[in-house]
């Protein structure tokens, strides 16, 4: 992935990247000359008339916050994280892999509902042919329940 002139993490670390919100390319890593970490669409030049999507970390953080909360695993950078750092494209592999075997388990629900429904329906039939088996005791004048 491109980035800016330097690759060493700020502060806040190498944050997780997203697609620009108007022309969905993504967003690389800069600094300026002051040596401050931003994040901006490639597409974006100064004479860009149709507006710029840049960020500077903080700004960009509560972007993700709002707009990607999935990326964000940990919090932003300025809390202090415990153990060892996860890559946000191991952590965004994790929640792939929980999500999948959330599927997983929603579609053995699922099946299982479509195995009560059907035994429902085999229930329900089993009644409205005792019904009608009763019904047919009565019309002879037999007392069924006796």
């Amino acid at each position: 992935m491109a980035s800016g002139s330097s690759s060493t993490p700020t502060q806040m670390g190498d944050l997780p990247r997203i697609d620009c919100p108007k022309c969905k390319i993504r967003v690389i890593r800069c600094r300026n000359k002051n040596n401050d970490v931003y994040y901006k669409c490639p597409n974006h030049f100064p004479d860009n008339k149709q507006g710029p999507y840049y960020w500077f970390e903080e700004p960009y953080v509560e972007y993700l916050r709002c707009n990607h909360p999935e990326l964000l695993i940990l919090g932003h950078g300025a809390e202090e994280k415990t153990g060892a750092q996860t890559r946000p494209e191991e952590a965004h592999g994790d929640l792939r892999l929980q999500m999948s075997e959330l599927k997983l388990q929603m579609c053995e629900v699922k099946f299982q509902m479509s195995e009560l429904k059907v035994q429902l329906g085999e229930v329900m039939l089993k009644m409205m042919q005792a019904k009608e088996e009763i019904k047919e005791e009565i019309a002879k004048g037999n007392k069924p329940w006796h």
